[in-house]
């Protein structure tokens, strides 16, 4: 067993960029274990649906086949949520089951998931209003100090709601108060490692999605979604791999990372 030890297990510390590093390189170290553990999800549902959401965003289809955005990006979310539990599981229980799982656990990872979700559309709508307003309106810096201040907040809300994520995967009686009290001082870590980690799988996102807006040959195109949207998943992992490694530091310490 190989503990990647990340400070004193007895004081429960989360050093910023120890965690972060170590974030990077255990999902090097066992990207092969993903791969064996997640093979099927990515191969028969990722890919394919990902192909149609893009097929889907070229063609001119009728009014009445748009609906087909929503389900196809809903079954992303569950089967993503599914291999993300295998892969929390295998960092903190040492699980390697490779079966599709959509227990008890999945679900309410989903649901956690989706709340994140919003926290992040509704942080871009009051960062957007922000640049608004100051494009808009110089002079009301107070409105637009206003706006960024709830940002700030609501991304440390979602920063530390996360950590409910492995805790929910490895079905631990944790809840949302519980997780609140364990990362009291250590906001300023979490924020951190989930900026380097997380915040790399949005901006990555967002590169793909911009490309749209690119007069580019549709073969680059498609190739530099594929290579964008490949990306983000594997950047998707990391953040996984880090939010498995801050729980564990701050909660289950004596835990050990299977070799």
């Amino acid at each position: 067993m190989s503990s990647f030890s990340l400070g004193d297990p007895a004081q429960k510390s989360l050093p910023a960029w120890a965690a972060t590093r170590a974030a990077f390189r255990v999902t090097a170290a066992h990207f092969n274990t993903f791969l064996t553990l997640a093979w099927k999800w990515i191969v028969f549902v990722l890919v394919p649906s990902a192909v149609l959401l893009q097929w889907l965003s070229e063609s001119e289809l009728p009014g009445n086949l748009d609906w087909l955005h929503g389900p196809v990006l809903l079954l992303q979310l569950i089967v993503g949520a599914s291999v993300a539990v295998a892969w929390h599981r295998f960092l903190l229980r040492a699980d390697r089951a490779t079966n599709l799982r959509f227990d008890r656990n999945v679900w309410r990872y989903l649901a956690i998931d989706f709340v994140i979700v919003v926290l992040i559309v509704l942080l871009t709508l009051m960062f957007s209003i922000a640049v608004t307003i100051v494009v808009v309106t110089p002079s009301s810096a107070l409105a637009a100090l206003a706006s960024a201040t709830t940002c700030t907040l609501i991304l440390l809300l979602l920063f530390r709601i996360s950590l409910l994520l492995p805790a929910v995967a490895v079905s631990s009686a944790a809840d949302i108060s519980s997780i609140w009290a364990g990362t009291k001082g250590h906001v300023l870590a979490i924020a951190i490692g989930s900026l380097l980690t997380f915040g790399l799988v949005f901006l990555s996102v967002v590169a793909s999605l911009s490309l749209e807006v690119l007069a580019l040959p549709r073969s680059v195109q498609w190739f530099l979604v594929v290579t964008f949207d490949v990306l983000s998943f594997v950047l998707a992992v990391v953040w996984w791999t880090y939010l498995s490694l801050a729980y564990r530091a701050l909660f289950e310490p004596e835990v050990e990372l299977p070799d």
